[in-house]
């Protein structure tokens, strides 16, 4: 929040916002931000984007915005620091009551410096800790044969004092984190809004090998237009033939319906601030959930989604996340014993499909619909070793290759690949451009479209 805390009051005319990102998801997050939030300035920054908006613009972007990774309040401008007295007095100048609770049990403090006379990183954490407990924001750190008590005393209002059992916040979403960058002896202050997990919706509890990261996914959706095609009223028939646990599948199903991002209700720092407005943003909430109830898709528009893997394990997966992600309305049957057979209802399925089938590709391909979009995210890498050697991942892209040339129909095509030693080109006998790259599980990787 960049404007000043005046006591109790929660007026803060504006926040000043820092989405981050996975490394070169910049311009999709940038693009999406502007879809969000027409008509602001959304200006890119390394790691990610920028925006100033009000406390309901803060609840918008965490609830819908899909590739971010993460979202900080930057707290105060940028000011010169180059030394630990420097950096007390610059941090006490900042309206910290407006983020920080009096006593609190713990504050994660993080530090980077570059090029600057402060370049300790260590020094700059311990510094901004002792300001913190100085003025009462954090409880003095533990040391070694301190007494830790198991219990506290609570006076209660009408003066009966109880006794319960103290809990470790350490790892609850309540603990605050402080981020420090100083670059060329100009420091700049962050606080965690979110936490550095928005990727977890709250749906993919069942995974497979080499797990995609559901906001790459959301990325990948987005780089392939077809949440582009579904607001321009055309109907969007989409293939994952290597699903996995279903995650390409069922952003593309989301980000096609408008629903929020967070799947079940769940705790953010910022609702901790002292300066949140609980009472709103449980109105804010409410109508955030209700919208997964709302079909908003153009009355013409028919999306018909597909995933298929080899794997029975994994079609399992996918069948299951896809019941935690609500979307059993639209699943259609796949098997006598899938779990879309009890929660199938009719509701939705003349309109949006979902379905995931077990099988090889080249089985399964008869049953894709023409001019459909292949979307997918092949075995590589570790996750390939698991069950493959190199000559039979091989044989299986030589194998998509003869597909994609059998069916000329099939223009868009976009597969994520590993970077380096990437196979696809030679084995498919097929031209590729990159049209993204980032990282999937700390391995590079590009996201590829076949050139026709």
């Amino acid at each position: 929040y960049h404007a000043e805390y005046m006591g109790s009051s929660r007026l803060m005319s504006t926040f000043r916002l820092f989405a981050a990102c996975s490394r070169g998801l910049g311009d999709i997050l940038k693009d999406e931000l502007k879809a969000l939030f027409p008509g602001k300035s959304i200006s890119s920054t390394e790691g990610g984007a920028i925006l100033r908006g009000s406390q309901s613009d803060l609840w918008k972007l965490v609830w819908n915005c899909r590739t971010a990774e993460s979202v900080h309040v930057q707290v105060g401008g940028s000011q010169r620091v180059r030394s630990a007295a420097e950096l007390r007095s610059s941090f006490l100048r900042l309206p910290w009551s407006a983020y920080l609770k009096m006593n609190t049990a713990n504050v994660h403090i993080k530090a980077e410096s570059y090029r600057s006379q402060l370049f300790h990183e260590t020094l700059v954490k311990q510094t901004i800790r002792g300001v913190l407990e100085d003025h009462s924001f954090v409880r003095p750190t533990k040391r070694k044969g301190d007494f830790k008590p198991s219990v506290e005393h609570v006076r209660q209002p009408d003066g009966q004092v109880i006794t319960r059992a103290l809990k470790s916040d350490d790892t609850s979403t309540n603990v605050p984190s402080i981020s420090t960058i100083i670059k060329a002896n100009m420091t700049q202050m962050y606080i965690s809004a979110t936490g550095d997990d928005l990727y977890r919706r709250g749906y993919r509890t069942h995974v497979t090998w080499g797990p995609m990261r559901e906001t790459l996914a959301a990325a990948c959706v987005r780089a392939a237009g077809i949440q582009q095609l579904t607001s321009d009223s055309k109907s969007v028939s989409l293939w994952d033939p290597f699903c996995g646990s279903g995650v390409i599948v069922l952003e593309a199903l989301a980000i096609s319906l408008g629903w929020p991002a967070p799947m079940t209700p769940r705790r953010f720092p910022f609702e901790f601030f002292p300066i949140h407005d609980s009472q709103q943003y449980a109105a804010f909430q409410t109508e955030q959930l209700a919208r997964r109830d709302k079909l908003s898709l153009p009355s013409n528009v028919k999306l018909q989604l597909l995933g298929s893997d080899i794997a029975v394990k994994a079609v399992s997966a996918a069948e299951h996340n896809a019941l935690l992600a609500q979307a059993g309305n639209f699943m259609v049957q796949s098997s006598p014993n899938s779990p879309a057979a009890s929660a199938q209802t009719s509701a939705g399925l003349a309109q949006v499909s979902l379905q995931f089938l077990q099988g090889d590709f080249e089985e399964i391909s008869s049953r894709v619909p023409q001019h459909s979009i292949i979307l997918t995210n092949p075995p590589y890498g570790y996750r390939s070793e698991q069950y493959m050697t190199p000559r039979q991942l091989s044989d299986m892209f030589e194998r998509f290759g003869v597909l994609l040339k059998s069916r000329p129909d099939i223009t868009q095509v976009y597969v994520l690949m590993v970077t380096h030693n990437n196979p696809l080109p030679q084995t498919t006998g097929l031209q590729w451009q990159p049209v993204l790259t980032s990282v999937n599980g700390g391995v590079p990787v590009q996201l590829l479209k076949l050139v026709r």
